[in-house]
């Protein structure tokens, strides 16, 4: 039996073919001018997802080598700078040998002092050099120069381990000079006197080794000295030797020279802020109080203490405290310590660590009333109506969202369900989702990467709203920049640690290197200054103790710039043939081969147009067929 092949067959199997070759050269056409095999997830659903693979793969290996290419020019500038640095510590160790040979005159140390000052402004700028505008040596503070010029203070004395012994007893100096100042205390019949304690203390002013003097007393509740636009505040019940005779030693100079205050940020975290003394207490003039922070401790909150009973140290009696984590509006509980009989100093323990009061005179007196602030990890937020800290080992900076309902504010009632994110890179991506139910007792704690953010709610009627963020600046003033997956380097530093300095804050001068002056390095050039200028050859020889540990103290640090420099250098190394092994992956799945696609062009126009032409021949109709 044989089947009948109508017309309307022919013409039905004619339009498909037409339409699948005709969809088979347009798909070929379409990938010869995007270049891509795969336009669409249909085009090859599994194909497009290993696509979508290797291209966020690529944006991520794209990143962590912009993230590298900067951190370059962040370390390469530190490299660069510290080359130079090093250049200049070598000049002032030639100019120290020369100055200390016994056959130089004073007129030849003059001409190397100012030689020297011209070092000294050269390496002052160079703790300021900035990349793009930002501080490369102050730590987080990037906004402004990492140090600016101002004046040390030193003594002819030294403690028991040979360091100078004024530093920690100078509270203050204001002004500048630029000349070295000397400042000699006196008093006939008394060994030895204390400041602001005892009357009649007689100080002579000498400037720039000439031999014009002026002379000034300081009386009992006298601190400040006024030297002539220079001032300076000295800590009350600081012994100076006043009678040369009775002493058997040297009467106590003090020598003021040129050094550069820190405005940056450390690493440390710790650094006391006295706010009040207990000044009610008459026999408070015979009692100084040092308040030092064990090194052990984290303080990465702000920490404000206060004394609450009436306590002397050692008077076997226990001693109360209590602190607040928001500068005084909510306190602890009261707390106590042990205080035995005799004892010169006690610890009290805090949140982070312990700070131990001391009474260095030997002498018990009354400590109520005394309040002090231990600084910390600081937090920004954009709330004026709460108080935020943050605590815990937090070793990079993390930005805090409020993921509430704006029109539903949190009002810090029990119960109350807090909604937040946060973000590790700055705000470009967040990971949320995370809660927590108000206790409503005061403070909240938001657990975050490596510690918790606390936030009190602050007056009559506070509220937490939605989209408030709050800003974690970690303590270890590092800027970190990642450069691959889990791994970070970084990229500025803390000027202290290369170039010392001092600090000044409202609980007085503190030098950089306190364990090990000889390292610091502005120290050591305000020292020669002075020596020079005063044309003291057993100082200027001194003098090189310091700039040897202070070459090798840079030279310490440049070691560790180079090391990371060689560190980005590797990375970016294997990220480049990573980002060429991926790039190639991606393109024999995606795009196209040039030759093949040709081939095939021309095959399916071959296969059209041959479908064309049968089909005009089969379609061929007379009308003297149907006649």
């Amino acid at each position: 039996m044989s089947s009948r092949i109508s017309q309307s067959m022919l013409y039905t199997n004619f339009i498909n073919y037409l339409d699948q070759t005709t969809s088979s050269l347009q798909k070929l056409y379409e990938q010869g001018s995007s270049q891509k095999k795969i336009n669409r997830p249909s085009d090859n659903p599994v194909g497009m997802a290993r696509i979508l693979t290797y291209r966020d793969s690529l944006k991520a290996i794209e990143q962590y080598r912009d993230n590298i290419n900067n951190s370059k020019g962040w370390l390469g500038l530190a490299d660069t700078t510290l080359s130079q640095v090093e250049d200049q510590l070598s000049r002032l160790k030639e100019l120290t040998v020369q100055a200390a040979n016994g056959t130089m005159n004073e007129k030849d140390r003059n001409d190397i002092l100012k030689e020297v000052k011209q070092i000294y402004d050269q390496l002052l700028a160079l703790s300021n050099t900035k990349y793009e505008g930002r501080s490369i040596f102050a730590g987080h503070k990037t906004n402004k120069d990492a140090y600016v010029k101002g004046l040390a203070v030193f003594s002819n004395k030294t403690d028991d381990t040979g360091e100078d012994d004024v530093i920690p007893y100078v509270k203050d100096i204001q002004g500048s000079s630029d000349d070295v100042i000397v400042v000699q205390f006196s008093k006939s019949g008394n060994a030895t006197s204390q400041i602001g304690i005892d009357n009649g203390i007689q100080y002579t002013v000498t400037k720039g080794g000439s031999n014009i003097k002026t002379t000034g007393t300081l009386n009992a509740g006298d601190t400040e000295l006024d030297l002539g636009g220079v001032k300076l505040s000295l800590r009350k019940g600081y012994k100076v030797v006043t009678d040369k005779t009775l002493a058997g030693e040297d009467l106590t100079k003090l020598i003021i020279c040129p050094t550069a205050i820190y405005q940056g940020d450390n690493d440390s975290g710790i650094g006391v802020e006295i706010n009040t003394l207990p000044t009610s207490v008459p026999s408070i003039n015979n009692y100084f109080l040092d308040i030092s922070p064990e090194k052990n401790g984290s303080f990465d909150s702000s920490v404000k203490v206060q004394i609450t009973s009436n306590s002397h140290i050692g008077d076997g009696s226990p001693i109360e405290y209590k602190y607040s984590l928001d500068g005084g509006t909510t306190w602890s509980n009261t707390l106590q310590v042990d205080n035995p009989n005799g004892s010169q100093s006690v610890d009290l323990e805090l949140p982070g660590g312990k700070v131990t009061l001391q009474d260095s005179n030997g002498i018990s007196q009354d400590i109520s009333g005394l309040e002090f602030t231990i600084g910390g990890t600081e937090v920004d937020q954009t709330s004026t109506n709460l108080y935020s800290f943050a605590q815990g080992d937090i070793d990079k900076e993390i930005v805090v969202r409020i993921d509430n309902d704006s029109s539903s504010p949190v009002n810090f009632t029990a119960g109350d369900t807090i909604k937040y994110s946060y973000s590790l890179d700055g705000g470009q991506s967040w990971d949320t989702g995370h809660e927590i139910k108000a206790t409503g007792t005061g403070y909240e704690d938001l657990p975050i990467p490596g510690g918790i953010l606390k936030i009190a709610p602050s007056g009559s009627s506070p509220s937490l709203n939605g989209g408030e963020e709050f800003i974690i600046h970690p303590r270890d003033a590092s800027m970190d920049s990642e450069i691959s997956q889990g791994i970070n380097i970084s990229v500025n530093h803390v000027g202290t640690k290369i170039f010392g300095g001092f600090y000044k804050n409202s609980s007085g001068y503190e030098m950089a290197f306190a364990n090990d002056e000889k390292k610091n390095l502005f120290v050591g050039i305000g020292k020669l200054i002075s020596a020079l200028e005063l044309n003291n050859q057993d100082e200027i020889r001194n003098s090189l103790d310091y700039i040897d540990s202070a070459i090798a103290q840079v030279g310490q640090m440049h070691a560790d710039i180079g090391a990371k420099i060689n560190r980005l250098n590797t990375s970016d190394s294997i990220l480049s043939d990573l980002q060429v092994n991926q790039t190639e992956r991606k393109s024999y799945i995606e795009d196209v081969d040039f030759a093949d696609l040709l081939t095939k062009i021309s095959q399916q126009q071959t296969v059209y147009q041959a479908i064309l032409k049968s089909a005009s021949m089969i379609m061929k109709i007379s009308l003297v067929n149907y006649v």
